[in-house]
């Protein structure tokens, strides 16, 4: 049976970019067949402005609370929704997704955005999170060392953005980096147009990664039922 896992969403509630509520967007993804979402909000160097200049510990809590509320409205639904954040540091306007990471550490950890990619990525080696760039390609995108990185995202379904997914695909087929897709869902018209499809239902983080890590999984592509393309290293 294939299972449709969405890696790359946002909510208004947490996003100042997004435009749909954390449970409308759960809502929507079950009437387009998903099982599992993951939910990643933007955590960028205005967000605690952008959120009444709350501390870190405040903002963190705000992020918890919102995966609880999308957590307990996807349970009917027979739904799971996992935690990650798309990070952007300080240096560069790259955006990164980061899977594996639980609010604890992120609580304990104020000053990620801070470290650049380098220094971010030597991080996740040491505590086994999982670093994808997102739309690499897309204007105003910096190239980094692909040694940095566990995965590029080749296809972004934004609808607004020209995130140049073809170079994304031929970056890393060169490199060796698993290849993913993501809707990158801010709206209602964004659902769905991207995730992987995998044979056995996703329930957890550690699943995940661990279907990502093997190549086990095949990709969405604006909606497509999943295209055989994915290089893992």
């Amino acid at each position: 049976m294939n299972y449709r896992t969405e890696l790359h969403m946002h909510s208004c509630e947490m996003s100042p970019c997004g435009h749909v509520p954390v449970r409308e967007m759960v809502r929507l993804y079950h009437e387009a067949g998903y099982s599992t979402l993951v939910l990643t909000d933007h955590y960028y160097p205005r967000i605690y402005e952008a959120h009444g200049g709350v501390t870190h510990e405040e903002l963190v809590a705000l992020y918890e609370k919102n995966v609880s509320e999308a957590v307990k409205t996807a349970e009917p639904f027979g739904m799971t929704v996992l935690y990650g954040i798309e990070i952007r540091f300080t240096d560069a306007d790259n955006d990164y997704l980061v899977y594996g990471m639980d609010f604890d550490y992120f609580r304990k950890h104020s000053g990620l955005m801070n470290l650049g990619l380098k220094d971010f990525s030597a991080l996740c080696r040491r505590e086994g999170f999982y670093l994808i760039q997102a739309h690499p390609f897309r204007k105003g995108m910096k190239i980094q060392d692909p040694a940095l990185l566990d995965a590029m995202e080749v296809h972004n379904g934004h609808p607004r953005h020209d995130s140049r997914n073809d170079i994304a695909r031929l970056w890393a087929m060169k490199y060796g980096l698993t290849a993913v897709s993501g809707s990158d869902a801010h709206q209602v018209e964004d659902v769905a147009r991207g995730g992987i499809v995998t044979d056995e239902r996703i329930l957890s983080m550690d699943q995940l990664i661990t279907v990502l890590k093997k190549g086990d999984f095949r990709l969405i592509e604006n909606g497509d039922r999943g295209v055989e393309f994915s290089v893992s290293r």
